[in-house]
């Protein structure tokens, strides 16, 4: 008798306690910047983590944004555009199709402002190649800097890719940086993937709790290096 209401117990208090727990990867908001075109902060770079709808436009839109306000002169540089883990069918001479034209057209002939990363196939791996990416372009231009950053991802993704970047960046740029580096995010807005939002929506429980498992394990074993993750 006790097994029968012990066990439909453990699963509803297992089910609250993932969905409250699940809930938190939404909590960024410290993480994140309000750009807006009259308070741009000044960047050296735009990392696109490609893999989730609407990333690639979002962070197409914001660096034509910096581009106008580059030509209007309120900025004192255009930042890199870095599309990390977009596959190996683009690259920078064949962009993805969500790209914005106008973007594309200036891209391809400035693509000094231009990185496409196909390699990596997981967040650390994207993190990582990041960092190859900006330690070569460093060594190749001496005037070249990455000291201000902004990652656009998925709002579910925020906190776990924040994390595992600032990590990466943090092992190169504490030992070499004169100035500490500046790492901010942008999350991509869409539907069901806000607070609260995503308990009405399969998807939305599907893609929240696999992210809310994956920032678990992030939490308890990446930071030791003891595990990898996707």
């Amino acid at each position: 008798m006790y097994k029968k209401i012990l066990i439909p117990l453990g699963v509803l208090i297992y089910l609250v306690v993932t969905i409250l727990g699940a809930n938190r990867i939404y909590n960024f908001q410290d993480l994140v910047i309000d750009a807006d075109k009259e308070n741009f902060p000044p960047l050296d770079v735009i990392v696109c983590v490609s893999g989730g709808r609407g990333r690639i436009e979002k962070a197409s839109q914001l660096w034509l944004s910096y581009y106008h306000l580059f030509e209007e002169k309120k900025i004192p540089n255009i930042p890199v555009l870095f599309f990390s883990g977009v596959g190996s069918v683009f690259h920078e001479g064949n962009l993805p199709p969500q790209m914005d034209e106008e973007v594309k057209a200036l891209l391809l002939t400035r693509k000094k402002f231009l990185v496409v990363e196909n390699q990596s196939q997981n967040t650390i791996e994207n993190a990582e190649e990041f960092v190859k990416s900006m330690q070569n372009m460093e060594r190749e231009d001496k005037n070249f800097s990455w000291n201000k950053i902004v990652l656009v991802t998925s709002g579910y993704h925020i906190k776990r890719a924040y994390s595992v970047f600032q990590s990466k960046i943090s092992k190169i740029k504490n030992k070499t940086a004169v100035t500490p580096f500046f790492l901010k995010a942008i999350p991509v807005d869409q539907e069901p993937f806000r607070k609260n939002r995503w308990l009405w929506d399969l998807n939305g429980i599907q893609v929240t709790v696999t992210e809310y498992f994956k920032w678990l394990a992030h939490q308890l074993f990446y930071r030791e290096g003891k595990i990898s993750s996707s």
